[in-house]
């Protein structure tokens, strides 16, 4: 036991003493850090968007997405046993990821099922 225990204790004073020392530990009480540089102020109110800036463009939804959201759409009727009882409904409920936005021409389209509340399902038509 002994044998263990004394070069434990060396490993553990040569460990202490080889630590770095931060800036702060180092430096003097006369030396103080240069003062960090100012920010300038943000303005009062945000700009006006310019004509020339593009407008955000949004991602449309694509076959995956569909999947996905019903996937999470089923899991959350799981979990809360309850469906939702049309397209508003659906929007409303809290825990639900945002509705996809579907490619131009097409919409988003919601079936519930209430015999089989997971086999309810949005398309996009």
């Amino acid at each position: 036991m002994v044998n263990y225990l004394i070069p434990l204790l060396i490993v553990a004073l040569m460990a202490g003493g080889c630590r770095k020392k931060h800036s702060t530990e180092t430096a003097s009480p006369s030396e103080a850090p240069p003062p960090a540089p100012e920010a300038p102020a943000a303005p009062a109110q945000p700009s006006a968007p310019t004509p020339r800036e593009a407008p955000a463009t949004t991602r449309v939804a694509t076959v995956e997405d569909i999947a996905a959201y019903n996937r999470n759409r089923s899991s959350w009727i799981n979990v809360h046993d309850d469906v939702p009882k049309d397209l508003e409904d659906l929007k409303k409920r809290q825990g639900l990821p945002p509705l996809p936005t579907p490619p131009p021409g097409r919409q988003i389209t919601y079936v519930p099922r209430f015999d089989r509340p997971t086999w309810s399902t949005i398309r996009m038509e």
